[in-house]
């Protein structure tokens, strides 16, 4: 199930918890969905332990739905009122979902306890428990973009966990693609992110003052040092990743391509990078401006449309796309083997 979908149940958790609660027709209106679908996201939600029942009030003709309510659980000493909703319920447990592959059994198990401590607080029967809570997970994880696990990394993030908060230094042995081999270097690490089910860390160099990035499941050892470094006030991860171009990072590129006709529809369906700026030409094509880092992935993306992408400027990266491609027609106008 997609992320449209699990959107859906939590909108429709939101309708039903409301005092008055709601009816079909208003679902259908507020989700844009058919009656039909409807009925299964009700059957969704009965699954998972929510219970929506009906009622039909005195000298209404149509039914209202309802899901039992949470109890108004105090967050803050100074706003006792405020609680959790059920909505807010379900998102933890969504949440929960998702990082379970980069956490690790050990705190994985925590979060599970912890939302069955908090379903017991706010509800009679807590819902998204037991053999409902595993249906859950396996809704949120049906995306076929989580490709690694990460259970045997455990002592690994919890590592670069305590070193971001307590911001140690860490010493750490790196298996480096590039170079084939292992390498030690320092790392101040920053902050984590997801990209393409793979999990990643941002980090500082010690040595040359950038912002870098690993694969954690590339790091094979973390020692502590007991040095301290200071939070660079200049990082903003969620730029970085915003302005990434499949996580090279390099200096910022600005490239402006032309798409043909038969690419155009599905680079304009997509932001490849937040800074992004498409014109529709008459033909049907497109002059792309994009400003990211990393040429060479760029370049890779490139390629992979042949004849239908080619760099219009700046023109030393036409001119080496143009050097590439004879290169690419040397080696096939060759007999290798």
């Amino acid at each position: 199930m997609g992320g449209t979908q699990l959107k859906k149940i939590m909108d429709m958790v939101d309708l039903l918890s409301q005092p008055g609660g709601t009816c079909i027709q208003e679902i259908q209106e507020t989700l844009g969905v058919s009656r039909r679908t409807v009925y299964n996201l009700l059957a969704i939600l009965e699954k998972l332990g929510f219970a929506p029942y009906d009622t039909k009030p005195l000298g209404e003709r149509e039914k209202r739905w309802f899901v039992t309510n949470p109890k108004a659980l105090p967050l803050t000493e100074r706003s006792p009122e405020e609680g959790i909703s059920a909505k807010e319920y379900l998102a933890l447990h969504l949440m929960q979902g998702i990082s379970a592959p980069y956490l690790g059994e050990k705190i994985s198990r925590c979060t599970r306890q912890a939302l069955e401590k908090l379903g017991t607080l706010l509800f009679e029967k807590p819902p998204c428990s037991g053999g409902s809570a595993e249906r859950l997970h396996c809704l949120m994880l049906a995306s076929d973009t989580l490709k690694k696990t990460y259970e045997d990394q455990e002592e690994t993030i919890q590592a670069l966990i305590r070193a971001i908060l307590k911001q140690e230094t860490l010493q750490i042995t790196y298996h480096s693609f590039s170079k084939n081999r292992e390498i030690l270097f320092p790392i101040n690490p920053l902050q984590f992110f997801e990209s393409q089910g793979g999990l990643y860390l941002f980090y500082e160099s010690p040595l040359h003052k950038e912002f870098r990035v690993l694969a954690v499941d590339r790091i094979l050892e973390t020692l502590p040092t007991e040095q301290n470094f200071e939070w660079p006030e200049t990082f903003d991860g969620q730029t970085l990743v915003s302005n990434s171009f499949a996580m090279i990072w390099d200096d910022p590129v600005e490239v402006t391509l032309w798409i043909a006709p038969e690419q155009a529809k599905y680079v304009k369906e997509r932001n490849i990078v937040r800074q992004q700026r498409v014109e529709e030409c008459k033909d049907g094509s497109l002059k792309t401006h994009l400003t990211s880092s990393g040429w060479w992935t760029i370049k890779q993306w490139i390629l992979s449309m042949g004849s239908h992408a080619a760099v219009l400027d700046p023109p030393h990266l036409r001119r080496e796309m143009e050097e590439t491609l004879r290169e690419m027609q040397q080696i096939y106008s060759q007999q290798i083997l």
